[in-house]
């Protein structure tokens, strides 16, 4: 029965679209002890002490107990969540849903996996494998530690329904004198009012999660807090107490993730004020650490800052070495289909920019990273992405669907007829067929001054030019790749070199 349930869950889950590589899952075993906390709540459902899972978690070793491994190794998918690398995360939690087979214990697997998914912006497939948690235990931390997620999930995009989940969390550990549990809930509350920009009251949250974490001793959050408190003086433009903090806090006993996010907003202080320097050197020491403990979400900003700094000194040489080498670290997620968000999206967004700038760095075909996507894809799933991409383009850009539909000079009733078809929505989260491939978003950028029936012309022409030099003018294959007679292929193709 179990195993018939996981099969369901997990066909919401976006596992990469090619198989997985099965890297060194504990490559570097400072970090977890530096991030043993985070197993913290599985600790808290008796289900494995914190010896066991720390020594598991470093040799890996296999135990009798299938249980016992799954939740290990569900652990470890949260630490690799936590620093950014998505592949290692995937493959634990792969690992880790192949052996279970409690309900108990998949509820704590579904648990850890829906942060990495919400954490790649998968929000409802989170929130769904939240509720598939809270169907299959009846252990009431962890029923609270699932509700508070559902909280985070709706943080950015529904901040009134994220307070509410929150503040029940808040009442319901205060309840039962979960302290560390409730300073962390302060300072999530914190953060969804710094980014509505209700920065006094942002504060209050912080120092009162602060006045938690002194009364009752709570030192392992107290740097984290200050940072919270920290971040909110530089939203306010405040550097000079913003940096204040973070000096003093880099005389303190760090992990590797503090020291190294400390130091970043040092780095990202000096940007802003325009001391180019001076952020290079902060972000060079962060480069050190990050890429030491593949701190993946850390090290591509190091890598984009890096960059733009270099760049604005007119260093080209080295602002093309730290482009190059996050671009070349991004590969492998992207072969796989991961999304490329935030900064790793940044990165990629301004090196192609920076090349297309200086001409005297080898340029790249834009046109050929762009049709990466149509490889092995018939000319129906072609069409399919492409008429996706378009129109939520527009549906990010237009108020209404009258002023879409004249924009793209189509009647409602077509429009109404895509949307339906393709699952388009306005608002946060991303419809499934979206590229997230920087060149294409370049290319779609490009045309979205074009009507539809223009937009879908220019697009073929571009598309049968570019499976043209793919196939060496070799017609027949194309064809048969996009699974379209060769009549149809030739009168595509006519005109075109």
């Amino acid at each position: 029965m179990i195993k018939n349930v996981i099969v369901d869950v997990t066909a919401l889950i976006p596992f990469p679209n090619r198989d997985i590589p099965e890297p060194d899952l504990v490559k570097n075993k400072g970090l977890i002890n530096h991030f043993s906390s985070i197993l913290a709540d599985i600790f808290d459902l008796n289900v494995i002490s914190t010896d066991l899972a720390l020594d598991r978690l470093l040799s890996l070793e296999q135990s009798s107990d299938p249980n016992i491994n799954s939740v290990v190794l569900a652990g470890l998918g949260g630490i690799h969540t936590f620093v950014g690398n998505y592949i290692n995360a995937f493959s634990a939690f792969k690992k880790s849903l192949d052996l279970v087979d409690n309900n108990e214990v998949l509820a704590i697997v579904y648990s850890e996996l829906s942060t990495l998914l919400r954490k790649l912006e998968y929000k409802n497939e989170a929130i769904a494998l939240i509720h598939g948690a809270l169907g299959k235990t009846t252990n009431e931390t962890l029923i609270w530690k699932l509700r508070t997620q559902l909280g985070l999930c709706y943080k950015y995009s529904e901040p009134e329904i994220a307070r509410e989940y929150l503040f029940r969390s808040y009442k319901y550990y205060d309840s039962v004198n979960y302290h560390p549990r409730k300073a962390r809930i302060l300072r999530h509350l914190g953060s969804i009012y710094v980014f509505e920009k209700e920065y006094q009251k942002a504060v209050q949250y912080i120092d009162k999660a602060l006045n938690t974490i002194d009364e009752f001793d709570l030192r392992t959050l107290k740097y984290d807090t200050l940072s919270d408190k920290g971040w909110v003086f530089i939203c306010e433009g405040l550097y000079g107490k913003a940096v204040d903090i973070y000096k003093k806090l880099l005389q303190c006993n760090l992990t590797p993730y503090q020291r190294s996010l400390f130091t970043q907003n040092l780095g990202y202080m000096e940007y802003k004020r325009g001391n180019f320097e001076d952020a290079i050197k902060h972000h060079s020491q962060s480069l050190q650490i990050t890429s030491k403990y593949e701190m993946r979400d850390m090290a591509f900003e190091d890598y984009y800052k890096l960059g733009l700094c270099h760049d604005k000194i007119g260093e080209i040489a080295l602002a093309d070495k730290y482009f190059a080498s996050g671009y070349l670290d991004l590969q492998q997620e992207i072969e796989l289909g991961l999304r490329i968000l935030g900064y790793r999206k940044s990165l990629l967004n301004s090196y192609i920019e920076f090349l297309n700038r200086n001409k005297s760095i080898p340029d790249i075909d834009i046109n050929t990273e762009a049709f990466g996507f149509v490889m092995n894809k018939t000319m129906q799933e072609i069409r399919t992405i492409f008429h996706t991409n378009l129109l939520q383009l527009h549906l990010d850009h237009t108020k209404n669907a009258p002023e879409l539909c004249n924009l793209l000079e189509i009647d409602q009733r077509t429009y109404f007829i895509y949307q339906k078809k393709l699952g388009l929505k306005r608002g946060p989260g991303i419809p499934s067929g979206i590229e997230n491939n920087p060149y294409f978003s370049r290319y779609m950028d490009s045309i979205s001054d074009l009507n539809w029936r223009d937009a879908n012309r220019q697009f073929e022409v571009d598309l049968f030019s570019h499976l043209l030099k793919e196939h060496r003018h070799n017609k027949k294959s194309i064809s048969q790749v996009l699974q379209v007679s060769y009549q149809q292929v030739l009168l595509k193709t006519k005109g075109l070199n």
